[in-house]
């Protein structure tokens, strides 16, 4: 690849970065504001998703940039806080899949136990140690003197991250996600298989739950597959420019590496629409923004299930966010 066409394609890059960017941060603004101004969204579930939100604005941010920061401190600074980021919106999916989880099989539990303020500790828990793991080493330890288009070759001279530190991060962040949906997935089959198998008297009324159960943990694969798949390149460029430190000076290595951080800020958009879409909750509070649906809205009957306990039938949501997305 010559130098000419290098070019052009970075123009390209940059071009198409900057609307992503400028599209992550206005639409995740927008769903963190929309929760935080509606108090009845005020649950544990949209507060998880509203810092999942930050959460995609920085990760975005960072990974943007270092390519138009003028000092080395400051790209160093902003390559670290990528890593811890990388970190904190991996916990995120697997949180959120927690609480999913723990919400369809043991509701009573989850409203119990999963209480907005022990959600606010654990989401402060969950930021502060993977930004302070980073981010110390780098002030005790100092930045490299190498610009950031050589930081994989000078990860090891600057002392402030090895190789071994960014294996780590690396696994962790596609790894973990991977294992709790393919966890979570095995043993929601595995009940689902057990207890059709046992279905003898209302059966229709646990196909229904069955098949929700079914539907939440597909929607949540959904999402970890879609991390994966974005954050994927990225790490894999990483690493390749820090096993093979000639791949550096190549052009396509470089236009890959550069597309694959384009690739990323696709995360930060895709995941908040289908947030949107699936939980229950917001999506109302969507639509009523929008106008959408009013008349339908008020014709529908509210709907009823018997609570085999011989007591007078009550309205019930089916579709609460606690059984969806």
């Amino acid at each position: 690849m010559d130098l000419v066409r290098f070019t052009y394609l970075l123009q390209i890059n940059w071009v198409i970065g900057i609307t992503l960017l400028s599209l992550v941060i206005l639409l995740n603004l927008v769903l963190t504001a929309l929760i935080l101004a509606r108090k009845k969204l005020w649950n544990s579930s949209n507060i998880l998703l509203c810092s999942k939100f930050i959460s995609l604005i920085v990760s975005a941010l960072v990974s943007f940039l270092p390519w138009v920061t003028a000092t080395k401190e400051s790209q160093w600074f902003y390559y670290r806080t990528g890593f811890a980021m990388g970190l904190i919106v991996s916990l995120h999916i697997c949180i959120i899949l927690g609480y999913r989880y723990i919400s369809i099989e043991a509701p009573f539990a989850s409203e119990r136990y999963l209480t907005v303020r022990r959600t606010l500790l654990v989401l402060l828990v969950m930021w502060c140690v993977p930004l302070l793991a980073t981010l110390i080493p780098l002030f005790a330890v100092g930045s490299s003197n190498s610009s950031i288009g050589n930081v994989n070759q000078s990860l090891a001279l600057s002392g402030s991250m090895t190789k071994e530190s960014i294996y780590i991060y690396s696994a962790i962040t596609i790894l973990l996600p991977a294992i709790a949906i393919i966890g979570a997935y095995v043993r929601i089959y595995v009940i689902i298989t057990h207890k059709m198998a046992n279905i003898c008297l209302e059966k229709n009324h646990h196909s229904t739950i069955l098949r929700r159960k079914k539907r939440v943990i597909s929607q949540m694969a959904m999402m970890t597959g879609i991390f994966i798949f974005a954050w994927a390149p990225s790490t894999v460029c990483v690493i390749l420019g820090y096993e093979a430190p000639q791949v550096n000076g190549n052009y396509s290595f470089a236009v890959i590496k550069e597309y694959s951080g384009t690739i990323l800020l696709l995360y930060g958009i895709i995941p908040p629409l289908l947030y949107c879409r699936y939980t229950s909750d917001l999506k109302s509070e969507i639509k009523k923004i929008l106008g959408i649906n009013k008349q339908s809205a008020s014709i529908i009957p509210n709907r009823t299930v018997s609570t085999g306990n011989g007591l007078a039938n009550s309205p019930v949501d089916l579709t609460s966010s606690k059984n969806e997305l």
